[in-house]
């Protein structure tokens, strides 16, 4: 299930905790222009004070302003809910 972190505008703090979660849960960053953005490892956004980066699968670099950030939404991690092979 996803877990929606909303409000009338994300702030860059909100970005920094969700890139720094440990484990890591991959999530996306929705604008609010529509634009989608999904981030799968830490190291593809980049917190500043003022602004943000986020590094698109096509390797541009794209700045965010905080008032365009509508939410971020949080994937499954993989890995949490797999079954465990028993060894033979």
């Amino acid at each position: 299930m996803r877990e929606p972190l909303d409000g009338p505008r994300m702030n860059l703090e909100e970005l920094r905790k969700a890139r720094l979660r440990d484990p890591f849960q991959p999530f996306s960053i929705r604008l609010t222009d529509g634009r989608v953005f999904p981030v799968k490892l830490p190291e593809s956004v980049a917190v500043g004070r003022k602004f943000a980066l986020v590094v698109t699968k096509g390797d541009s670099v794209v700045v965010l302003d905080p008032p365009a950030i509508e939410s971020l939404t949080f994937e499954p991690n993989g890995n949490r809910n797999a079954k465990r092979r028993r060894k033979s």
